[in-house]
């Protein structure tokens, strides 16, 4: 089928919206909107007479809101994907936040989200969605992100194509980007020291494990570091020990990208990301290449 050719994140990143303030929020209220927009994407499914796939728990480390951000805009991603593929326009990416994440950051970006799914209802011969979702009152951003995980997982089951390393190759210039910025806040100038050779050959495993030493690296930075303490620190995602995919390796690109966020506030650095064009061509390589090189600023900074 031509739509498996279709990077999951060739949409919407380039399109920014105007952002919103976010009135205050808890991590139930959130979860709140994520199980509703689970339940309205099973009506989905019941409406093209499918079965809705049996939802896998991860294993997970405990998450912040700058974490559950990350999630839910990888979702919100997804849903462009999902419109495009249906005849639909995409949807406008509101702006990241410029301050320490939220719930209620969280909580927009998955009403943003739920908007767009809405729209999809006609197409389904669905008049109107009504669900019945209980609040959890005890949730953490924890079960938010296992929530967000389950709505990921009930998008790519309605057929969007998988995550190929063009996908992480996009946020892991985002990590580069956003060392670059944060390096310069701290030290006063620009990075001009050496750069890590090009890479080649390497599989989604190399990747992974650079990633997570660079993880490693930046606890033990915010750990000893001046003006590095991010809230509630680094928790290092449990090491996974099957095989490695594109999807695994943008998961911790992604708890990569919210802990260098977090530190650029503390650093009173450029808070604006600047997403790429979607790449074509991409391997597991030149991803690499964009990991360790970041990793290099880090370890130039003090």
């Amino acid at each position: 089928m031509r739509t498996l050719f279709v990077s999951i994140f060739a949409a919407g990143l380039m399109i920014f919206s105007p952002v919103v303030k976010a009135q205050s929020a808890k991590p139930a209220d959130v979860l709140l909107v994520v199980d509703t927009v689970k339940e309205e994407l099973k009506l989905l499914f019941k409406a093209s007479l499918t079965t809705a796939p049996s939802l896998k728990r991860l294993e997970l480390n405990p998450k912040r809101p700058r974490h559950v951000y990350q999630k839910a805009r990888e979702v919100f991603l997804k849903v462009q994907v999902l419109r495009r593929l249906n005849g639909l326009d995409e949807m406008r990416l509101p702006e990241a936040p410029t301050s320490e994440v939220t719930p209620a950051n969280v909580r927009d970006l998955v009403y943003a989200s739920r908007d767009g799914l809405k729209e999809l209802y006609p197409l389904y011969w669905i008049a109107e969605a009504s669900v019945e979702v209980s609040k959890k009152n005890n949730a953490s951003p924890t079960d938010v992100y296992q929530g967000l995980q389950g709505v990921s997982q009930l998008v790519d089951a309605l057929g969007i194509p998988p995550v190929v390393p063009n996908d992480v190759f996009r946020i892991a210039q985002v990590i580069e980007q956003d060392m670059g910025k944060l390096y310069a806040a701290r030290m006063g100038q620009a990075y001009s020291g050496s750069l890590p050779e090009p890479a080649s050959g390497k599989s989604p495993k190399d990747v992974y494990e650079a990633e997570m030493a660079f993880l490693a690296d930046l606890k033990a930075f915010t750990e000893s570091a001046e003006n590095a303490a991010i809230p509630a620190g680094i928790s290092i995602p449990p090491q996974f020990e099957g095989r490695i995919t594109p999807g695994r390796v943008l998961e911790i690109a992604n708890s990569v990208l919210a802990e260098i966020g977090s530190l650029k506030v503390l650093a009173g650095a450029d808070m604006r990301q600047e997403l790429p064009e979607p790449p074509a061509g991409r391997t597991p390589s030149n991803v690499y290449d964009r990991i360790v090189t970041a990793h290099q600023l880090l370890r130039a900074l003090k």
